[in-house]
């Protein structure tokens, strides 16, 4: 697989993992369900402790492991990774506000660097722009009532959307 660095086992889909897969696609946004920005793929187990799936936004592709099928709120999983994808294909200007809103601002350099004026919505989030922001996707659709009044601004622009 182009752009994927780490040496996992990949295996076909089944056709109960194929249907769950249907489904959750089924429960999400008109957004989410008309785009068709990401190819699925199937592989045994992550590179990564307990990660249940991974995505590519450089091959518009997501990674499905084994243990994704253990997962309760799968649909926030698959959210989650398509987001990040989904990130990349936001109008410039409309992506450096969702950034400013969510504590990031631009360095010298134009790299998006975080600012630490805000409490990060979950720890990962200052790792990079595309987790935070794959982040805030996630709880908004999955987990609103986790999204405190710091955020709430950025709760109110994606409403707007």
């Amino acid at each position: 697989m182009v752009y994927w660095r780490y040496k996992e086992q990949f295996k076909p889909w089944t056709k109960n993992e194929k249907e769950i897969i249907l489904k959750i696609i089924s429960t999400w946004p008109d957004l989410f369900q008309n785009w068709q920005g990401a190819t699925l793929y199937r592989a045994a187990k992550s590179s990564f402790k307990d990660n249940p799936a991974a995505s590519l936004p450089k091959s518009n592709a997501i990674i499905i492991y084994d243990n994704f099928f253990t997962y309760q709120n799968r649909s926030a999983v698959l959210t989650h990774e398509l987001a990040h994808i989904y990130i990349l294909t936001l109008n410039p200007d409309r992506l450096d506000k969702i950034l400013r809103i969510s504590g990031w601002e631009r360095s010298a350099t134009n790299k998006p660097k975080w600012t630490g004026k805000k409490k990060p919505l979950k720890e990962d989030s200052p790792e990079s722009p595309s987790e935070d922001l794959a982040n805030h996707v996630e709880d908004f659709l999955h987990y609103p009532s986790a999204l405190k009044n710091n955020v709430l601004k950025f709760l109110r622009y994606c409403k707007s959307y």
